[in-house]
């Protein structure tokens, strides 16, 4: 590619070109240049004119002493650049204050827009960033300032400092070359590093920073196509980002992300970014265009345990809810389905419980425990109405509290609805967008609440930070034939570095197997033979039908993870259950945690939803209502799967002896099955 110099106003603007045909206009962010486009021109050249012109005060642009930097100069040098060319329209790529840049133009010169990509824009007020402080702080200390860019010029520091600055993620990106030609376009010699200092203290102006803000009526206007293509993993300006400028550009086509890239994405993953833009720009799809637009007091998302409860709740109180399935019907494999006596106890406050009792259904009245000699705990202890452990598919659950809450005439289920994007407007959720056969549809709502659970689509938009607790186990589920004669309920062992569980599902048993985490390939390569054996072993009762289990397809690998959000709300928008916080089946305890979020969503919420005041200090309500059970919970659980699992591999399987001594003590024992049963928490 060929750099070349045109003169704009009083400068020397330098730019690289290559290619022919559509004008694409690539826009440096700071403090970088044209430079950052060299592995991501050649890709597009082949079917587009690529102009990449280096920002006044940086690069080989030069201008006089004086001359103004800020954004809107740097614009009209842009517009000035295009005229200078014959250029009437370009197709602009924008990223960091380039991408600001980018926005102006959108905003005020829409005319000279064809496509729009925006990359890791400064946008809103996000800029500077926290990273980029202080860089920028340094670079402006007296005396030490001019040291710092020295230091820079030299390649070691400035790989280093790039690092530290999370630019990218992966360090090879910083490559020799790249260094160099940052080093020379920017820190090279005296000269070039003034300049440097001086166009980053204008990242620093309050009049500059106040551009981008300035400029979003124009931008709530521009309806040319739009892409957001952004570097998943950018510390800088992250993906929140572009799901707020998604919902200000009527233009907005769509979002991706690529993941693994960080701030310098087209640096890291150039034939990516390169591809993107290219199928964008000879393909940009058609305007968004929502079908139906509902409206509802509450809008919740995913018809799980948490969702369908908190829906059947507040539609009781007459509050208008619309519950979004993603799916035709409640018909999984693989949930958890055992029903805790506290949401039993829920139920029959409701007057349900009965009802739900009549769906068919296995009462675990006790459990052995895998020890020698054996413990038997007794849910008669627990001196309730419900003393006792109900195994009921999920299906039928969700159904029976679906269909309770159809009752209401302010209930409404909607399913295959897929969430696509939370609505965003002035820093607030207002709802849901979601697609469903007939298209692109909307839900607006005072309350969205996320209760979609582990794979929470609504949790990723909402960008919350969460907080993962270490799981040594993963767990492999599979189904064996039940017999008339086999006993009802729960049965367990170990065998080969396993533990089994094997649950009564009326006409067949589910397994499932707790392994060591990671260790599925190791035991799929083995062979199913082993696994059969092992099966056989741990609970003999199921040797005659282990044959049963011909084929790998009949085997499902959850892998295990506890997490939790450290914040569960943002304004307008709540998470409940494991979209929350993800609980390890290893207790069989999601349902429970699940259900008991809903009815302290419910309990806490709903005045307020129907006089419409509902706030962000409502929400961190039902957080710290809820956080400090869930936080011990998962504690309490990770430390005892671990322990649990080396007592396996150890060959003495079953809880600790200290646990199994204070588990023979009546007092201690009624505490553990309350604590089973209820949770640190009940809610009713």
């Amino acid at each position: 590619m060929e750099q070349r110099f045109i003169n704009i106003g009083d400068a020397r603007v330098a730019y690289l070109e290559e290619g022919s045909g559509e004008p694409v206009l690539l826009l440096h962010g700071c403090p970088f240049g044209s430079f950052v486009w060299r592995d991501v021109i050649p890709a597009l050249a082949s079917g587009y004119r690529c102009l990449a012109p280096d920002l006044l005060g940086l690069g080989d642009t030069e201008t006089g002493p004086d001359a103004d930097w800020s954004l809107r100069a740097q614009a009209a040098m842009v517009v000035g650049f295009l005229e200078a060319l014959g250029i009437e329209r370009a197709h602009v790529v924008g990223h960091d204050h380039g991408g600001a840049i980018a926005q102006l133009l959108a905003a005020e010169h829409p005319q000279r827009i064809g496509c729009l990509v925006l990359c890791n824009v400064e946008a809103y007020d996000n800029w500077p960033s926290r990273e980029e402080k202080p860089f920028l702080v340094a670079a402006q200390t007296p005396v030490i300032g001019r040291l710092v860019l020295w230091l820079w010029s030299r390649r070691p520091v400035l790989r280093s400092s790039l690092i530290r600055g999370a630019a990218v993620c992966d360090r090879s990106a910083l490559s020799d070359e790249l260094l160099d030609r940052y080093i020379a376009a920017n820190l090279g010699d005296a000269r070039r590093r003034a300049k440097t200092r001086r166009f980053l203290s204008g990242q620093m102006s309050r009049t500059n920073q106040r551009t981008t803000l300035e400029v979003l009526d124009g931008l709530r206007r521009f309806d040319r196509p739009t892409l957001l293509l952004w570097g998943a993993d950018d510390p800088h300006f992250g993906p929140q980002w572009a799901r707020r400028l998604r919902e200000d550009i009527p233009g907005f086509r769509r979002l991706e992300s690529i993941s693994g890239a960080g701030h310098l994405v087209m640096v890291e993953r150039p034939d990516r970014f390169a591809q993107a833009v290219a199928r964008f720009l000879s393909d940009p799809g058609s305007p968004r265009e929502v079908a139906t637009v509902r409206e509802a007091t509450c809008c919740v998302v995913g018809a799980g345990p948490a969702g369908a409860m908190l829906a059947l709740l507040l539609a009781r109180q007459h509050i208008p809810v619309v519950l979004l399935e993603a799916h035709a019907d409640f018909d999984r494999d693989f949930r958890g389905d055992s029903i805790h006596p506290a949401i039993l106890e829920v139920l029959d406050q409701l007057g349900l419980a009965d009802a739900l009792l009549e769906l068919p259904h296995r009462k675990i009245r006790s459990a052995s425990l895998p020890t020698n000699p054996p413990l038997s705990l007794d849910f008669d202890e627990l001196r309730s109405r419900f003393p006792f452990m109900t195994l009921m598919a999920q299906q039928h659950l969700l159904e029976f509290l679906t269909q309770q809450a159809a009752q209401y005439p302010a209930f409404t289920l909607i399913t295959n609805a897929a969430v696509r994007e939370l609505i965003l407007a002035d820093g607030q959720v207002h709802g849901v967008r979601y697609r469903s056969a007939g298209g692109l549809h909307e839900v607006r709502a005072a309350l969205t609440v996320g209760a979609d659970g582990r794979s929470s689509t609504v949790r990723r938009e909402a960008d919350l930070p969460a907080v993962t607790y270490g799981s040594a186990i993963d767990v492999l589920w599979m189904r064996l034939p039940r017999r008339p004669s086999d006993p009802e309920g729960i049965m367990s062992g170990a065998a080969h570095g396993l533990l089994i569980l094997a649950v009564d599902r009326g006409d067949r048993w589910q397994l499932g197997l707790t392994i060591p985490k990671g260790d599925f390939p190791r035991i799929r390569a083995a062979g199913l033979e082993p696994l059969r054996a092992a099966i056989a072993s741990a609970v003999p009762l199921l040797a005659d039908r282990v044959g049963e289990l011909a084929d790998w397809r009949q085997v499902a690998m959850l892998s295990v993870r506890a997490d939790r959000l450290t914040r569960w709300y943002r304004p307008g928008l709540l998470l409940i259950g494991d979209a929350a916080h993800v609980m390890s089946p290893a207790a069989g305890n999601g349902i429970n945690y699940a259900v008991a979020d809903a009815v302290a969503a419910a309990t806490i919420l709903a005045p307020h939803l129907k006089r419409g005041t509902v706030t962000s200090q409502h929400l961190a309500a039902v957080q710290r209502r809820r956080d400090w059970p869930t936080r011990i919970t998962q504690f309490a659980v990770a430390r005892a799967q671990n322990r649990l699992l080396a007592a396996i591999s150890r060959g003495r399987p079953g809880p600790p002896a200290p646990i199994r001594l204070a588990l023979r003590v009546s007092f201690l024992r009624r505490q553990a099955l309350r604590m089973a049963a209820y949770g640190l928490r009940p809610e009713r």
